[in-house]
């Protein structure tokens, strides 16, 4: 009898020690919750489909209650919707070995803004932020079988407005005969273009506009890598790898570097419990380089790194990195100014681009064969550069992926456009995480060559009148200026050092230096030159 317990007793230990091997070894898995989605006004309860990613503007209309918000005047017509709260809700299912894994974290790329996130009706999430994703540890909330996954997203317009009237000072913005919900819009970290421009029309709308998926993994996973470029030449250049990882566990890992397949670095680490960062070298010999459209072809390199729990790769992440030399060159001169031009592989190169908005207010719309579309224009018309407008968002991956593959050179703006900035610490923090994410998320590609931090908001507050329009006092334009000068010029520096630190940066555009209170100035920066069409 004792010898049958005994056996018992290590038969269960075996398959003990089995399964937790077996446990920490899966590799990282992706549900996606893009599909079942449905959608109803807050509080009426009348449910219709709806598409993930999406907007509340593109469903209605694809259940035929409303027309094409761009016929004639149904943008007027159509205001009603961004006053109002909107609910998405969809169920998924999971199973119980998925529930065995050490984390399930609920994922959405994308929401569109203020969103609270209910997962088997239990609060689990508020966001404010359309250029963020969102990453949410949710087991202790999911079950076995059926789960349902509710959004709820409030009215920005709503939202703001009342941030308006509780300020004790109007925020400056580009229109100051504007509307109070066309100022306030100043206080939302959303697409700015939403609530109209000049080239086009006001749709406030909302949803879930990048994909959803709940992402299951053990032991360790790699939420980023920075191949940071130390040396090119000829013969080889020479990168260093920033691996950042999460772990449940003190774990042995072995990290792994294959380029277009091929091994060409390992490192062996210990990694401690919660996050890490890790760094190995590799070189990429006898590279091809880089070249924008015009002076050359644009090979791109297939770099992946591996996390390996054993002999099992349980985590990777791959990029395309193109081998190339790209510095912001301002050289005073002889006219008193300095030269404001690029060089790529040390030569020269004449910049010939365009100010590019996004292609729909419903950005879910856009399909990749019209990303493809605007690129081919661009290199049909020889251009070679691309300023993604801070009006407007931190574009989709694909559209820097077009770019690096058909040379074409990224200004990149943060997304700040023709206004200043309200204050608050809350506020700021918010703004902060989205200078993280978006720093890291396009800080790979190729075709990027400037960051650049606003759209013409220091021409506007020193030349368009906004003191007096606004009617602000001394000590409500000094608050203001600090603030700017807070995000502008100490934010916002200091992220792209920490995260990057191998492209330049201008602090506004148009712009003339680095100094906080130079205007555009033709002889040492960049201008807008607005007497070409008003």
């Amino acid at each position: 009898m004792k010898n049958k317990q005994l056996q018992l007793l290590l038969i269960s230990i075996i398959v003990f020690a089995f399964s937790c091997k077996q446990k920490s070894s899966t590799p990282l898995e992706i549900v996606s919750l893009n599909d079942g989605w449905q959608f109803s006004e807050a509080g009426k309860n009348e449910w219709l489909s709806a598409k993930v990613p999406g907007t509340v503007h593109g469903d209605l209309q694809a259940n035929k209650k409303i027309d094409w918000p761009y016929y004639r005047d149904n943008e007027k017509e159509q205001f009603w919707i961004e006053k109002k709260d909107w609910e998405y809700k969809t169920t998924f299912q999971v199973t119980a070995q998925q529930l065995q894994q050490e984390r399930l974290d609920l994922v959405f790329e994308g929401l569109d803004t203020y969103a609270a996130i209910y997962l088997n009706d239990s609060l689990i999430k508020s966001t404010d932020n359309m250029f963020v994703g969102w990453e949410i540890p949710c087991k202790k909330y999911l079950k076995n079988g059926t789960n349902s996954l509710r959004v709820l997203f409030k009215s920005a317009t709503n939202i703001t407005l009342a941030q308006l009237k509780a300020n004790k000072y109007l925020i400056p913005c580009a229109n100051e005969y504007a509307a109070d919900s066309l100022r306030s819009n100043v206080f939302a970290r959303k697409a700015p273009y939403h609530w109209g421009w000049d080239w086009g029309p006001r749709i406030v709308t909302c949803g879930i506009w990048r994909p959803a998926y709940l992402q299951i993994w053990n032991s360790a996973k790699i939420n980023d890598v920075f191949y940071a470029a130390k040396e090119i030449k000829k013969d080889k250049a020479t990168y260093n790898a920033k691996v950042e990882v999460n772990a449940t566990t003190t774990t042995n890992a072995t990290f792994v570097i294959n380029i277009n397949g091929k091994k060409a670095a390992s490192k062996e680490v210990k990694l401690a419990t919660g996050s890490n960062n890790v760094e190995l070298d590799f070189e990429i010999l006898n590279p091809e380089l880089w070249w924008s459209y015009g002076l050359g072809k644009q090979p791109l390199y297939a770099v992946e790194t591996q996390l390996l729990v054993g002999n099992n790769a349980i985590s990777k992440k791959m990029r395309k990195v193109g081998v190339r030399k790209l510095e912001l060159v301002q050289t005073p001169d002889s006219a008193g100014g300095a030269s404001f031009m690029f060089k790529l592989n040390d030569v020269a190169v004449f910049m010939k681009g365009s100010n590019y908005i996004p292609a729909d207010n419903l950005l879910p719309d856009v399909t990749p064969e019209r990303y493809k579309k605007v690129i081919k224009a661009t290199t049909d018309a020889n251009m070679n550069m691309l300023r993604v407008w801070g009006g407007a968002i931190y574009e989709n991956d694909l559209f820097y992926d077009l770019c690096d593959e058909n040379g074409i050179l990224v200004w990149q703006d943060f997304m700040f456009a023709c206004s200043m900035i309200p204050n608050g610490k809350d506020h700021l923090a918010n703004i902060k995480l989205e200078f993280d994410e978006n720093i890291k998320r396009l800080r790979n590609h190729a075709s990027l060559a400037l960051w650049c931090g606003n759209n013409e908001n220091m021409v506007a507050w020193k030349g368009w009148g906004w003191q007096k329009a606004f009617k602000l006092t001394p000590s409500d334009s000094t608050e203001i200026m600090d603030t700017y000068k807070k995000v502008f010029y100490e934010m916002l520096p200091n992220a792209i050092k920490e995260h990057d630190g191998t492209h330049a940066y201008w602090p506004s555009s148009p712009g003339g230096g680095y100094e906080w209170n130079k205007e555009q100035n033709p002889k040492s920066g960049d201008v807008h030159d607005w007497s070409i069409w008003f």
